[in-house]
């Protein structure tokens, strides 16, 4: 587990690379500040899991992903989940015109309004 948050947060950078291309060092990582993604491996930037639990914590740490799962379903509605928090701004217009292409209508109702 990553204990040392705030040395952390200002030295991420200069994290080593067999750590940011590590799995579960890097779940851990961007569970803290999702955009941790941009210094991730390209490997891990490929990984669903850790882009998902990336753009839960920052919808903008999508930029950071991989192109692919820039449009991948679950990796949107992952992003959506945190609306509340960030509020409307041209990034979430983005991502909600991006979600229209690859959900459906009762999907995109759900996690913008928490229902069907």
């Amino acid at each position: 587990a990553i204990k040392n948050y705030d040395f952390l947060h200002s030295n991420f950078e200069y994290v080593g690379r067999n750590l940011l291309r590590n799995k579960q060092f890097m779940l851990g990582a961007v569970s803290i500040d999702g955009d941790y993604l941009k210094y991730a491996s390209k490997k891990i930037k490929k990984d669903k899991d850790v882009v998902k639990a990336a753009v839960k914590r920052s919808r903008t740490s999508l930029r950071y992903a991989d192109k692919e799962l820039k449009n991948d379903k679950e990796v949107i509605m992952s992003a959506l989940e945190n609306h509340s928090v960030y509020g409307y701004d041209r990034k979430y217009i983005d991502l909600i015109i991006r979600a229209l292409d690859v959900c459906t209508k009762e999907e995109l109702k759900e996690a913008l309004c928490g229902r069907k």
